[in-house]
């Protein structure tokens, strides 16, 4: 699995730590077709690390960040939960969790989950849509962990992941989803300093994508009830005129659109 696919950064190999469980780390390495290492390698690089902790994403460089993982039952996201509650949690709101105990999320960036755990830990259901290869097993390594956690169990059974395209998954929905959720990971013009050292990984492994814009119109076309998009606090809007409202954080905000509303008010001009 290299950069043909995405049009980031290959992989060096699967390293074997010694104490993988299962799925075993031979077993990770043939399903991705990488190969499968039995010591660190000498050459720099991004390499899957499989360990006593579970999967994690590593740069072998000597001053490389730090191993990129998923982990719901991290302490800060427990704390978090522990103090949220759908009406005081932006994203809850922004989504229209209030008042819609067990509502149906479509989340068509996973990224590393926590947005999607969040959501579920606080009674939505997710379904999780993640195409990098490796994202998606960093993923699915952390869901396996956390159903087996009684600390995150509940939430992590709310959550449905699948390996799918967005645009190919839009183009097969049966009905319009309740509310639809878009969070590009590294949005184009994101400096180096505004991105956690860790997630630096992320974006090697990804490459460049500019194709935000028509990903948000391709969720538009799917005619959700709620469309809701992350991005940084000052980046310009998509469809101004039809944006229902934003709710601003520090860094980030989130642009709330009722699309069906807004359809079928066009329809009738």
């Amino acid at each position: 699995m290299g950069n043909d696919e995405t049009g980031g950064e290959c992989l060096l190999g699967v390293l074997d730590a010694g104490h993988a469980g299962s799925p075993s780390a031979r077993e990770l390495a043939d399903r991705m077709g990488l190969p499968l290492l039995l010591e660190r390698p000498n050459v720099a690089g991004l390499m899957l690390h499989f360990g006593r902790e579970g999967l994690s994403l590593i740069d072998t460089a000597a001053r490389g960040p730090g191993p990129v993982r998923v982990d719901f039952a991290e302490r800060r996201l427990q704390h978090r939960l522990r103090h949220a509650t759908p009406s005081r949690e932006a994203l809850a709101r922004a989504v229209g969790l209030p008042g819609q105990p067990g509502l149906q999320v479509l989340d068509t960036t996973g990224g590393l989950g926590m947005d999607a755990f969040v959501l579920a830990g606080l009674g939505a259901h997710v379904s999780v849509l993640e195409r990098h290869p490796v994202i998606y097993e960093l993923l699915r390594d952390g869901l396996r962990r956390a159903l087996s956690d009684p600390r995150t169990a509940e939430a992590a059974a709310r959550i449905a992941l699948l390996r799918r395209d967005a645009r190919a998954h839009f183009a097969e929905l049966e009905k319009p989803p309740e509310a639809l959720y878009l969070d590009p990971m590294y949005p184009a013009g994101t400096k180096g300093g505004e991105v956690k050292k860790g997630m630096r990984s992320l974006q090697r492994l990804l490459g460049p994508d500019a194709a935000e814009e028509s990903l948000f119109e391709a969720a538009w076309s799917c005619r959700p009830r709620r469309l809701v998009i992350k991005r940084p606090r000052r980046a310009g809007v998509y469809r101004p005129g039809q944006r229902k409202f934003a709710l601003e954080g520090r860094h980030t905000r989130f642009d709330v659109y009722l699309v069906a509303e807004a359809s079928a008010a066009s329809d009738t001009t």
